[in-house]
């Protein structure tokens, strides 16, 4: 118990960094001339943010069971391309940060038949990105003697808060963990599937100088991206504290605290 309570001023610290990191970041949509997008920055763009927000891991592949659930929070660092142009445009004052800081709120429940649900709420402060999610897991194969646990998961999320940006995404993944006494060293492989569009972009918004055929000057992108995660979850009774990097185009790197059975 007492490990349990060290480890609650880290996750405070950890929770409060975007407040210091983030000045009105705001995530832009721009719409002038020297700022517009091309489509291949679009592309770079989308698939950066909705790997950065994409359901991660955080933690291992076996079950809660029928009682167990876990709520608490993660919080995750994006390692995007800072000086990319792309990133340069959309950030509100065009100086975005070395990460973007990703604090989470995270419900899972454990149900009949191997099955967790959970959901995810997550705004980043000082910014215009918030993000709705939920997912579903299946443990093939329980964590034995001999054996480690196996999962299927799917997951979705959704962006809001952003002007004329619709974005949505999709997390399909396998994963394997083992438990060793208080630790759970798990991994896993994702296919993340990103659909990001205009929205909803009145013409009076574009700078007039543009050509008419530039009003509707982006089209939809469908992005498929590989994920391989690593991670390690500690049980400290009803406590589980879990570090967790994932690879892809962008690195994230999450912790997480969780209080259940």
């Amino acid at each position: 118990m007492k490990k349990t309570i060290y480890l609650i001023p880290l996750v405070v610290i950890l929770l409060s960094l975007p407040v210091r990191v983030y000045a009105n970041k705001n995530i832009t949509f721009p719409l002038i001339s020297n700022y517009l997008l091309s489509q291949d920055e679009f592309k770079n763009f989308s698939e950066e943010l909705g790997l950065a927000l994409s359901y991660n891991m955080l933690g291992p592949s076996n079950n809660l069971g029928l009682t167990g659930f876990e709520i608490g929070g993660a919080v995750s660092f994006a390692d995007i391309n800072q000086k990319a142009s792309y990133w340069q445009k959309v950030t509100a004052d065009h100086n975005p940060p070395d990460y973007l800081v990703i604090p989470r709120l995270i419900v899972r429940k454990g149900l009949p038949w191997g099955i967790d649900i959970g959901a995810s709420y997550l705004q980043i402060p000082n910014t215009n990105i918030s993000l709705v999610g939920g997912e579903v897991k299946l443990a093939v194969l329980k964590d034995g003697i001999a054996t480690p646990a196996i999962g299927l998961r799917a997951a979705y999320s959704a962006l809001m808060g952003v002007q004329y940006l619709n974005m949505q995404v999709i997390d399909a993944s396998i994963g394997i963990s083992k438990k060793l006494l208080i630790f759970e060293p798990y991994a896993g492989v994702s296919d993340v599937f990103i659909m990001s569009k205009p929205s909803n972009i009145p013409s009076s918004a574009i700078d007039i100088t543009l050509p008419p055929a530039q009003w509707a000057y982006l089209k939809e992108e469908d992005i498929s991206e590989f994920k391989g995660t690593v991670g390690l979850q500690l049980d400290l009774t009803i406590a589980r504290f879990a570090v967790e990097a994932a690879f892809a185009k962008i690195p994230v790197y999450s912790v997480k605290l969780t209080f259940g059975l």
